[in-house]
């Protein structure tokens, strides 16, 4: 209600009301107006009631700072983006360039990460954001390195940037994880044959249940790049923690090519029991 429209009695029920409610709980009274009500909702309550204006001068001061502070973050996010996203758009080297100095400066996201996502094969745009930084492919969350996720993309001029550049080539992430198994995962045929060519360990397992890059391709019925890491491997059987060989995955998941892949290729198979 407005100030005329209000009577000082129930202005005065509120004020009593508001002083308890702000005692109880005004952490989330405040954030709730503060959420849901956009700056000239909360104006329009400021200026129609007495109460409700000294509630939202007093209790909810931090929160309005906090509250203001985050919708300034995320427009300014917005214009980075965007602009990021336009220079992409040109294709030209020197708007590359400024990307980059965009992206090292952003709180956005991680430049590396993003160069790797969302770039394409535009690699201009890495080699330049490594101009501000030493290390070429470092841990980000999860203990990924951009090489994990430009193997996630099938990204394969990134990936060959990247290995250009590296000393090691398949990162372990903290699930033991390496970009080699991304790759066989998502069934990128281009950078499997990338990274396997150089690497040492052609089919390395996780640290958490001995999945290698064989049982995935085998449990996946990915036939063209299970055939590519096993003509590279010595060990054609490797067993998982519960004892399944990639075999025992296509059998699972009723795979029948790969099936008839392995028995055709497979020297004994008696002894394949978990």
């Amino acid at each position: 209600n407005t100030a005329q429209s209000c009577p000082v009695e129930i202005q005065h029920k509120m004020s009593e009301f508001l002083d308890i409610f702000a005692n109880v709980a005004f952490m989330d009274i405040s954030e709730m107006l503060l959420t849901f009500l956009s700056d000239k909702d909360l104006c329009h309550l400021r200026l129609t009631c007495k109460a409700c204006q000294t509630f939202l001068d007093q209790s909810t001061k931090i929160w309005y700072k906090r509250i203001v502070m985050q919708r300034k973050k995320v427009a300014r996010d917005n214009w980075e983006l965007d602009m990021i996203n336009n220079l992409l758009k040109s294709k030209r080297i020197e708007d590359y360039q400024i990307m980059a100095s965009l992206l090292m400066q952003s709180r956005y996201c991680n430049p590396l990460r993003f160069a790797v996502e969302k770039c394409g094969k535009n690699v201009e745009v890495l080699q330049f954001c490594w101009k501000f930084t030493l290390d070429k492919n470092p841990f980000l969350a999860g203990g990924n390195t951009p090489l994990h996720y430009a193997t996630w993309k099938g990204n394969v001029e990134m990936v060959q940037c990247i290995l250009e550049q590296v000393h090691d080539k398949n990162p372990r992430n903290l699930r033991g994880i390496t970009p080699l198994h991304w790759a066989t995962y998502g069934n990128h045929l281009d950078v499997v044959n990338c990274i396997i060519n150089q690497i040492e360990h052609k089919n390395p397992a996780n640290d958490e249940d001995y999945d290698t890059p064989m049982h995935i391709a085998a449990s996946k019925g990915f036939l063209d790049v299970l055939k590519l890491i096993f003509s590279q491997v010595t060990d054609k059987s490797p067993r998982k923690l519960n004892g399944f060989t990639p075999l025992h995955e296509a059998v699972k998941n009723g795979h029948y090519e790969v099936v008839e892949f392995f028995m055709d290729n497979l020297e004994d198979i008696q002894d394949m029991s978990p």
